[in-house]
């Protein structure tokens, strides 16, 4: 019986999973990424979670068509090198060829984002009938995925598209990418958090400093929005300004693609309908033209395993 095996690097930690004939998930195993060793730790360490994880499930290489692998950046997918990825701090790494070496299976390598936009694609109830997809996932960094009659689209250098990292702002604040005023300057999970502790440091009675337990290194994004749910004003102003950045990064999306279904992932949009009714908000604002059809927003369904779906799946026959 063949499997399909597939690995997510991510910013903080890398995760595998083997997945059945059928793309059904039959175990995963996570491991931190430790992101200052370099990238042969990097390797290194992932190639003892790969087989870790088929020693554990009984897998034999044979039973192995490849290993599929998602990875934050700019991926030359014909050449397996990570051209550029800030997150890693990786330029110009062979990660295809090393993984090759370590693992001994031949490699796909796709940007991360593409491969959870890819996972959430398949996961569609309804897939063959969508011909056009966008994934916007809100997490580490903010990444999205476009799915053009059941391919990636990637733009003829493979770095296609990175709505991340369009400009909301030209004179905003700085961007790990070494530009100004981008998307993921401002909704990305690091941004939120960081606006939250600014908050609560210039205001000592906000609820932020007792959620977090008065240890503002414990605040993260649900937490701001817990404290935003329950009226407090300085999680109030963050949200505010968190969500309006976020309605004009999903306009931008809306008019550049206008995608069929647009889906929503990530650990920070985990919020109820909060996400979902924004966009819808975003849409009916920005949307250049407003007497057609509209995109469907949802969603997604896979979580923070999206990444390793889409991985496993980069060969698979659609």
């Amino acid at each position: 019986m063949k499997y399909f095996l597939g690995v997510d690097i991510g910013g903080t930690k890398t995760a595998a999973g083997l997945l059945d004939a059928d793309g059904h998930m039959l175990a995963e195993k996570e491991i931190p990424t430790l992101v200052h060793d370099g990238a042969e730790r990097i390797v290194r360490n992932t190639a003892q979670l790969i087989s870790s994880l088929a020693e554990q499930e009984g897998i034999k290489k044979s039973q192995l068509s490849y290993l599929g692998v998602g990875c934050p950046g700019t991926v030359n997918q014909k050449t397996g090198v990570v051209e550029y990825a800030n997150n890693l701090y990786f330029e110009h790494v062979p990660l295809a060829d090393m993984l090759n070496h370590e693992v001994g299976l031949p490699v796909l390598l796709e940007n991360d984002a593409n491969c959870a936009g890819l996972g959430e694609y398949w996961a569609l109830p309804d897939r063959e009938e969508v011909e056009s997809f966008f994934m916007v996932t809100l997490g580490t960094g903010v990444g999205t995925a476009f799915i053009w009659k059941g391919q990636l689209f990637t733009g003829f250098n493979g770095a296609a598209p990175e709505m991340g990292h369009c400009t909301l702002n030209a004179e905003g604040e700085l961007c790990d990418c070494k530009n100004r005023g981008c998307w993921e300057v401002y909704c990305a999970g690091h941004a939120l958090v960081r606006a939250g502790r600014e908050a609560a440091k210039s205001c000592s009675d906000s609820l932020l400093w007792e959620l977090s337990g008065k240890d503002l290194e414990k605040l993260d994004g649900n937490l701001i929005f817990q404290a935003w749910r329950q009226g407090d004003e300085m999680a109030g102003k963050v949200v505010e300004r968190y969500l309006y950045y976020y309605r004009a990064g999903i306009g931008n999306v809306i008019n550049a693609f206008q995608p069929q279904v647009l889906t929503i992932g990530g650990g920070i949009s985990r919020q109820g309908r909060l996400f979902i009714d924004t966009a819808n908000a975003a849409i009916a604002e920005y949307s250049y033209c407003k007497t057609v059809a509209q995109t469907q927003v949802r969603q997604a369904v896979l979580g923070t395993k999206a990444g390793i779906y889409g991985a496993a799946l980069l060969g698979a026959k659609r």
